[in-house]
């Protein structure tokens, strides 16, 4: 656990028990509150994008229009209440089963809230309170409104690294409208940061440019040289698209830590499934949610 992390978690202990039983200062009081209804808000709203990342996932696959429409049943196709969409609590009042049909709800849809809402729980604890010590303010060498930007960005790429999760996942493919928007909104945020006035902060083409766009390609080319090599057997060409953007998002050196610890747990769960009896040697699993989760991994840490 960070420094940052014990110390939040220390301050609101502490300030919340002399609260309590001895009045301490109402100001750390409240500040400690704050930040617990703040962190409260942003997981309701992370729940909100994971419940919008299933109907994305859903409507994406089946060609149908993303944003207008009602959601519907998967089973019985009967049009949902909003009561029938609030993220978490509808599965749990419904006990995991439509309230038209009786069938059961897939466990994706509740999982999914609540990654979603910790992903972002957690990218707010490293834009912020990692950074000064059980403070929700960021460094003095970083904006305020340029870091609440940066988060939207981090916000932006989790949900879309997640839709890529679960349609490889689901589907054995990797959705090339997403990659290709992701791709673009990353670009255009590198660009970005050279014209907005960030404190303390110069834009280096090399790195803040060059460099992610070298590791996208480089690590596109060692995936191509792959699939040349196992003709096409263990990967495909949007397995090539990921990396690229992995290597957009990150930049070098993280793309090689993001790829090797993709072999990694890609290799350790081929064996596990091949001794559980779940797979036989030489069969593929798709590689994308491997390279999704190691991305997430090395991109919030």
């Amino acid at each position: 656990m960070r420094d940052g992390q014990r110390g939040f978690w220390r301050n609101w202990r502490q300030a919340g028990i002399k609260g309590l039983l001895a009045g301490a200062d109402d100001a750390d009081f409240c500040k400690a509150n704050m930040e617990i209804i703040i962190y409260i808000f942003i997981f309701i709203f992370g729940t909100a994008v994971g419940s919008f990342i299933n109907a994305f996932e859903y409507r994406l696959y089946r060609s149908k229009q993303i944003i207008r429409g009602r959601s519907q049943c998967p089973h019985c196709q009967h049009l949902l209440a909003w009561y029938d969409l609030i993220p978490l609590f509808s599965f749990v009042l419904l006990w995991g089963k439509c309230r038209y049909c009786g069938r059961e709800i897939s466990l994706q849809y509740p999982l999914m809230e609540l990654v979603t809402g910790m992903f972002l729980v957690l990218a707010v604890l490293l834009a912020f309170e990692f950074r000064v010590p059980g403070s929700a303010l960021p460094t003095a060498n970083y904006q305020l409104p340029i870091t609440i930007y940066q988060l939207l960005f981090t916000f932006f790429v989790i949900a879309a690294l997640e839709i890529i999760f679960i349609y490889d996942l689901k589907y054995g493919l990797i959705p090339d409208e997403v990659i290709l928007i992701t791709s673009v909104a990353s670009l255009l945020y590198r660009l970005s940061t050279f014209v907005l006035p960030v404190t303390g902060y110069t834009f280096r083409v090399t790195n803040d440019l060059i460099f992610p766009l070298l590791s996208g390609l480089g690590a596109a080319l060692f995936f191509i040289f792959l699939i040349i090599l196992t003709k096409g057997r263990g990967m495909g060409g949007g397995d090539v698209k990921l990396v690229f953007l992995m290597g957009l998002i990150m930049g070098f050196p993280q793309i090689v830590f993001a790829l090797y610890l993709a072999f990694l747990s890609g290799a350790l769960i081929s064996v596990i499934l091949i001794l559980l009896n779940k797979k036989e040697f030489g069969q593929t699993i798709p590689f994308g949610p491997f390279l999704v989760g190691a991305t997430l991994i090395v991109f919030l840490c």
